[in-house]
């Protein structure tokens, strides 16, 4: 793509090597780390292929434009991730520039309106298609969970210094942070308004000084790229985080080709004043680009060391946002994991004071804290999470596997019936569902139990264990003495819903076992 687009500004041979840089320059730029490593951003990844895609389609298939495939793409990504429908203004920009050669100067005549007419009429089909892509996409998202955290003005007059963060790291790409403390700016007369709104206004100045000229448009179409697919997360569409750096992936495939062309255009120009040697001028510029290249390297090395593990990812994040109460958390669970319950209980707790109205940080304490026998506050902490979100099932799953391992099953079962009646496929809920009811021998609701769960995932193992009529902890047992001494072994071992269960089966094999029946209770 940019090779194509780099030919539409000046047809040279060098225009192969500048391409390439380019897309050197996005594929290993420090910035895109988060993007690269975070599985969630994989939607991000997805969509911007398929952007991509639609306009090398379009470039490198002339003479196939008249049936529309290169819409195609932008259909494919918008399933990944909807902001893949910017393909469509974007594509509008693109004629207007190169097929129809606009120049901001025409505004004031009638060949500049007939041009933006011309070019609005062959863009037509393709944001038609977008419109339709996005009520498609609204219809099929149905009821969603609304994450916004402020109003719309609130957003917008905090996203034009976002923008020039965003910028920043573009250039100098330091500080990066999984999970940013970025918050809302209070007053709109903070300084940092001022200062993004000024930045924002010359980015477009720039782009609009660029359209002048033939050569130059390659770079203000990568400008308007960068500012084009920044809309949807960065104006006035209030997300819950006000900053991410995942929303800056493809933002920078416009912008890293925008840089390049124009830093290119600024080498030759200084270099023909210095040397007259072409040779020369190309080894300089050549070094320049292997150190910045080498440069980006090096710090992609050292944002994938802080990937990778839990740990290394969030002491870092509680580094660089110690206002952030998620990415104490996260700290906290990575601590949990490897036992260290004490410094878990101490992440969580400064999550608490950030964000005391955070239901995952209250389960999480009433894990950690029920792991070290502080059985009373680990059970506030459950029902407070479930007073913050009376609907978080996996809060109700958690707090029902609490109260198994500590005797009060009757109050697990209702909860997880709770969870399931919420999230009916979760299956972490219903497999401790059926080990509950499988210890209370309620066949009628297990039978029906392990059916649904069947029909959702053929391959569940404790599903199909229950259903060829055994345990799924006890495979291999087989006759009534095989489950007394598993029954014996689980008591042993004070896993007594196992137990329970086991004697369960042992009283369907052998119903008239006093045995079985003293065990059991």
């Amino acid at each position: 793509m940019y090779k194509r687009l780099a030919d539409l500004g000046r047809s040279a041979p060098e225009n192969r090597y500048l391409a390439l840089f380019a897309a050197t320059l996005f594929a290993i730029h420090t910035a895109n780390t988060e993007t690269l490593n975070y599985l969630t951003c994989r939607s991000s990844l997805l969509s911007t292929l398929f952007m991509v895609a639609g306009f090398v389609v379009y470039l490198a298939w002339s003479k196939g434009r008249w049936s529309y495939l290169y819409l195609l793409p932008m259909g494919i990504g918008a399933l990944a991730k909807p902001i893949a429908i910017m393909f469509a203004p974007l594509f509008f920009v693109f004629v207007l520039l190169f097929e129809e050669r606009f120049s901001p100067d025409e505004l004031s005549s009638r060949s500049g309106w007939r041009k933006l007419g011309a070019a609005l009429r062959r863009a037509s089909p393709a944001l038609a298609f977008a419109v339709a892509l996005f009520v498609f996409l609204q219809w099929m998202a149905g009821d969603r969970v609304q994450y916004a955290v402020s109003s719309r003005l609130e957003y917008l007059a905090t996203q034009p210094f976002v923008w020039l963060q965003y910028l920043r790291l573009f250039i100098l790409p330091v500080g990066l942070t999984a999970d940013s403390d970025q918050q809302l700016l209070e007053h709109l007369y903070d300084t940092r308004l001022f200062v993004g709104v000024l930045g924002l206004v010359g980015l477009a100045t720039a782009a609009w000084l660029l359209c002048r000229t033939q050569a130059q448009r390659p770079a203000a179409f990568g400008i308007a790229w960068f500012g084009i697919s920044l809309l949807p997360t960065s104006s006035v569409f209030p997300l819950s985080e006000v900053y991410n750096e995942h929303r800056i992936f493809l933002p920078y495939v416009g912008l890293s080709f925008a840089a390049v062309w124009l830093g290119v255009a600024f080498l030759s120009k200084a270099g023909s004043r210095w040397s007259r040697t072409r040779f020369v001028r190309v080894a300089v510029g050549a070094t320049l680009a292997l150190l910045l290249l080498s440069a980006h390297g090096l710090g992609t090395y050292q944002r994938n060391q802080v990937w990778k593990t839990d740990e290394t990812l969030w002491a870092d994040v509680t580094q660089k946002s110690p206002r952030n109460g998620r990415g104490h958390m996260n700290y906290g669970l990575a601590l949990m994991r490897r036992g260290d319950y004490a410094g878990a209980i101490a992440s969580f707790e400064r999550a608490r004071k950030l964000a005391p109205n955070y239901s995952v940080v209250q389960v999480n304490l009433g894990i950690a804290r029920g792991a070290i026998g502080q059985n009373a506050v680990a059970d506030a902490h459950f029902r407070r999470a479930l007073e913050l979100a009376p609907r978080m099932y996996s809060a109700m799953f958690y707090y029902a596997r609490w109260l198994i391992d500590r005797s009060r099953g009757p109050e697990a079962l209702q909860l997880l019936q709770s969870s399931l009646a919420i999230s009916p496929a979760n299956p972490d809920t219903r497999r401790l569902l059926s080990r509950v009811l499988a210890a209370l021998g309620n066949r009628t609701a297990l039978a029906a139990l392990v059916e649904g769960t069947l029909e959702i995932d053929p391959a569940d193992p404790t599903a199909r264990a229950i259903a060829r009529g055994r345990l799924p902890f006890a495979a291999e047992a087989t006759g009534a003495e095989a489950y007394r001494e598993l029954g014996l072994q689980k008591i042993g071992a004070k896993a007594w819903l196992d137990a329970a269960a086991s004697y369960q089966q042992m009283i369907v094999l052998a119903p008239g076992s006093t045995e079985a029946w003293n065990n059991l209770g």
